[in-house]
């Protein structure tokens, strides 16, 4: 079964990429604060986050091998990597990190179901609300005359569209 064929393709893939990263040894417990390796998965997207170098290249080298074992493939050509910290120099803002991350991770896992979904007008609505508060977290409140206010919804798309 393809990926886009059926609804169930999703599922599927979900229950192969959970044996793949349980066999691959990865600690899926708790958070990044408390451990030095993260992952998010979902149907054939992984997002893996890291401390350091050392502890990711461990982790993608397990993942890949598990994943060989079950017959499945990690594209290079459309893996990305972005790395920032000590033993690497980049130099990007801390808004435009959490921007990137929105972007690039919470945003299509948040809405990946959603293209074999029937969206009522509500949910549509609903999705709207949740993307706004997470804009606005990241961008913060505005001053404005000596006071502070939080940003409207034009402004926020503005700013990230």
């Amino acid at each position: 079964m393809r990926q886009g064929d059926d609804a169930l393709a999703c599922h599927l893939f979900n229950i192969a990429l959970e044996k793949v990263i349980r066999d691959s040894g990865v600690q899926t417990r708790g958070t990044i604060s408390l451990k030095t390796v993260q992952i998010v998965a979902y149907a054939d997207d992984i997002d893996l986050m890291a401390r350091t170098t050392l502890g990711f290249n461990e982790v993608s080298l397990n993942l890949e091998k598990s994943a060989r074992n079950m017959g499945l493939v990690i594209n290079q050509e459309k893996t990305v990597y972005m790395c920032s910290g000590n033993d690497h120099i980049l130099h990007v803002s801390r808004i435009r990190v959490k921007t990137l991350l929105y972007k690039t991770l919470i945003r299509p896992v948040l809405t990946y179901g959603a293209e074999t979904w029937v969206l009522s007008n509500q949910d549509e609505h609903r999705l709207s609300i949740f993307e706004r508060q997470i804009l606005r977290r990241i961008y913060g409140p505005v001053i404005e005359g000596g006071r502070w206010r939080i940003r409207t919804n034009q402004e926020l798309l503005s700013i990230v569209w």
